[in-house]
Order: structure tokens, then sequence, then C-alpha cells
């Protein structure tokens, strides 16, 4: 289930919509919804346990690196910006990872985005 909701940017929250908890419990009875606050352990957990990796990963295997920035406002008005890492690896095949996606102060000045990247980058 943690992998459908992040896999498909679905809000946490779902799990406890009544009417999603009606579709689970009709193709399976037995399934136990995790609560959310279970959802943002197993995600922390994950994430813990990836950033270490993925560091190894490109200290390794990435030959040539390329960092791809998108800055945009949300529904409710705040700005996110969002860092992609593609690279290609020792055996010349191109890979692609999504570093962050946070929050921006505003106003979007240069400083501003040069202050989000560097701590997105750095960590």
């Amino acid at each position: 289930m943690v992998n459908w909701l992040v896999c498909n940017s679905r809000p946490l929250s779902i799990v406890e919509n009544d009417h999603f908890r009606q579709f689970i419990n009709e193709l399976d009875p037995r399934f136990k919804i995790p609560s959310v606050k279970l959802i943002k352990q197993i995600i922390y957990k994950a994430y813990n346990y990836t950033v270490p990796l993925l560091k190894e990963i490109l200290k390794n295997n990435a030959v040539k690196v390329s960092f791809t920035m998108d800055l945009w406002t949300a529904y409710d008005r705040k700005g996110y910006i969002g860092v992609t890492c593609s690279y290609i690896d020792i055996d010349f095949n191109l890979n692609e990872v999504t570093l962050s996606i946070q929050y921006i102060t505003y106003p979007h000045t240069a400083a501003n985005i040069c202050k989000a990247v560097n701590v997105i980058i750095e960590y």
C-alpha cells in the first residue's frame, strides 16, 4: 500500500477515507489498513535507508552527472522546487533519481533558489 501511495503521488490521508476503507475491505476484509502515522514511519525508514545507498551508488558508479531543477507554484500558492539527478553509470546506462521536492520561500529570488538547491545537494 505504501508503494502505491508514494509511486502514484496519493495523499497519505486517503487511508482515513471511509469510501477507500470500504473499497479495500471489499477486496480483502482481512487486510489491516495502516494508519497515516505508520505509513510516515515506513517512508522515513525507507528514505533513511536509501539516501546513503544512493550516495554510495553515485560515488562508485556515476561517470557524468547532470542536475535538472523545476520551480512551480502549487494550488495553495506556495512555491516548490524539484531537483532531479541524471547520471551515466560505468556501463553507460542513463539513470535518473529525484533528489528532492521541497518548499521554497517567497520571493523566488536567485538567492533563495541557490540556498534551497545547496541544502538539497549538500545533504
